[in-house]
């Protein structure tokens, strides 16, 4: 090997004519042309005027390995290249902290009736606090009056008595649009009256 590894810094400015030794490392610090105020790290091959920046993956070199992040972080959206008096809760509001996919089984609880076997599937993905279920219900026949369903993934939020989340069900075997409106609550997921003997039906709403 042999080859000693350098560590530079400087301006934008200072590495725009600037083309390095191979594998050498510096590191820009100043905070323009939207870079992050830590600098940005570029790695040089002794030809390239400014170097080579570090990228995690391109179209035509994704990476083969998946990026784990620690508990409680996550991706921030946030444009630091733009002023704010009210930057600091901006960026908070713009961290992506949360995706999961996942199965839930719906419970069913006062306002159902059912005969025969009853079989149930469900399945869920959640972004931020953005939860989205669907579901699948069949048994010899089903019918209910304000049906309420448990067993939802993820708490429904609590800010408030009122609806935080809507969604539909309709018959899943002709697809007719023979169901209803549903509408999550804190105490639970209402379906509105039906008759029905194999549905399914979806609905999105806010975890706490």
């Amino acid at each position: 090997m042999g080859n000693i590894i350098q560590h530079l810094r400087g301006s934008v400015v200072d590495h725009s004519t600037y083309t390095g030794k191979k594998g050498e490392i510096s590191l820009v610090t100043d905070a323009s042309e939207a870079r992050i105020p830590t600098g940005e790290i570029r790695i040089h091959d002794d030809s390239t005027p400014g170097g080579l920046p570090i990228v995690l993956g391109t179209t035509t070199n994704p990476l083969t390995s998946n990026i784990v992040l620690g508990s409680g972080v996550g991706i921030n959206f946030h444009n630091y290249g733009s002023e704010d008096s009210n930057s600091a809760t901006i960026v908070g509001n713009n961290l992506l902290d949360d995706y999961e996919e996942g199965t839930w089984t719906p419970v069913l609880s006062s306002g159902f009736t059912t005969t025969g076997t009853v079989t149930i599937s469900g399945g869920y993905t959640k972004i931020g606090r953005i939860v989205t279920c669907w579901f699948r219900i069949k048994a010899s026949t089903i019918s209910g009056s304000n049906a309420r369903m448990l067993g939802q993934p993820f708490t429904i939020g609590s800010g408030s008595l009122y609806a935080r989340g809507h969604g539909f069900f309709g018959n899943d075997v002709n697809g007719y649009p023979s169901g209803g409106g549903i509408l999550a609550f804190r105490s639970g997921v209402y379906l509105e009256n039906f008759s029905i003997n194999d549905f399914s039906g979806s609905f999105t709403y806010e975890a706490a």
